[in-house]
Parts: C-alpha cells; sequence; structure tokens
C-alpha cells in the first residue's frame, strides 16, 4: 500500500487569488471589495527593478514584453503559427 502523496505549497507560490494594487503615498491600498482578516500574511512582489537589483535583472526587466497570447494557444498553436485547424 503506497502512502498518500501530501501537497507540498513553496512559500513564494500564492494558493488564493492574485491581487494587483499601485502604491499611493508610499500605501498599498486594496481594491475595492477586498477584506483580509487581521494578521494575514501579504507578500509584496515589486514589478519593477529595485535600486539594489543586479544589472543583469534591471535590463531584462526593461527589456520583457508582455506576451499576449490566446487563451487556446498551447492547444492549438498549430493553428495560430501554421494556420492548420483547431482543435
Amino acid at each position: 500500500m503506497r502512502p498518500t502523496p501530501q501537497k507540498a505549497y513553496l512559500p513564494c507560490m500564492s494558493t488564493t487569488a492574485k491581487l494587483v494594487s499601485k502604491v499611493k503615498n508610499g500605501v498599498l491600498p486594496l481594491p475595492r471589495g477586498v477584506k483580509l482578516a487581521e494578521g494575514t500574511n501579504v507578500a509584496l512582489i515589486p514589478l519593477v527593478a529595485l535600486p539594489g537589483d543586479p544589472p543583469f535583472l534591471k535590463l531584462a526587466l526593461k527589456l520583457a514584453k508582455p506576451r499576449r497570447f490566446p487563451r487556446d494557444f498551447a492547444l492549438n498553436h498549430g493553428h495560430y503559427v501554421k494556420g492548420h485547424r483547431k482543435k
């Protein structure tokens, strides 16, 4: 009999929805309608290079472009790349 595998969560993995907000006057306001319980752990990941970051990371963030692929791109990449029929 095999033991049942346990779910392993990394500290950087989000188990809930992602929230996006902009800093205003040094404060990070929550989106309208969002309430967090007292003592909730929150991780902040800046989407821009910080002053102490290595030059390579600063250049990569500067050159990176958002990818706006369709939701079914992985399934129908032949359609989008070569014009094949969609699956």
